[in-house]
């Protein structure tokens, strides 16, 4: 019976042990839970901003449906150009059709 462990095995046990605190540090804390009504502070509401639906696109009718959205950032889509798909709550989208009218506005 051994008392103490071979150096392998030590190894091995060192290697484990800080796999161990590695992934402890990569851990991250759970978001916090939405504000009261269900919108976070800053959040974007397309339905206050389908006024513009059908209207010739301008940065004024831009920055006119970004302020009645509430939104932090306006992120205009041109028709069949290609966007990301990260979410952000507090960015207003505004998706234009070929003739350059909105068609479709929406938060994310």
């Amino acid at each position: 019976m051994r008392l103490f462990a071979t150096a392998p095995q030590r190894a091995r046990q060192l290697g484990a042990v800080s796999a161990l605190f590695l992934l402890a540090a990569c851990a991250t804390e759970p978001s916090p839970p939405p504000a009261p009504g269900g919108a976070a502070s800053g959040a974007c509401n397309a339905s206050a901003a389908e006024s513009g639906l059908g209207q010739a696109y301008t940065d004024a009718l831009g920055a006119e449906l970004q302020v009645k959205a509430g939104a932090k950032v306006l992120r205009v889509v041109r028709h069949g150009q290609a966007v990301t798909m990260d979410f952000r709550d507090d960015r207003l989208n505004v998706e234009l059709d070929a003739g350059g009218r909105v068609k479709r506005v929406s938060c994310g």
